[in-house]
């Protein structure tokens, strides 16, 4: 799965951050994706995907575009 380029039935993935594996965790990537607003209350989420068994963690959901950026900048910068 390449999450730069992912389209899910209910969600498509806006932007990603690809995250390097250490000895302690897999490779993966921070992704901030859209759901469909009708049907979910908090349609911007930001996941970390890993790579290695291709399930996604560590959600977090936003009513807003403005705070789901915020969220994904933030996790970024553990990584910069």
């Amino acid at each position: 799965m390449s999450p730069l380029t992912t389209t899910f039935s209910d969600r498509v993935v806006l932007i990603s951050f690809p995250t390097p594996g250490t000895t302690m965790t897999a490779p993966g990537a921070i992704i901030l994706y859209h759901r469909n607003p009708e049907a979910n209350s908090h349609p911007f989420v930001v996941h970390w995907h890993n790579d290695q068994d291709d399930c996604l963690y560590f959600g977090g959901y936003h009513k807003k575009l403005s705070e789901a950026l915020a969220d994904f900048a933030n996790r970024v910068k553990e990584y910069e």
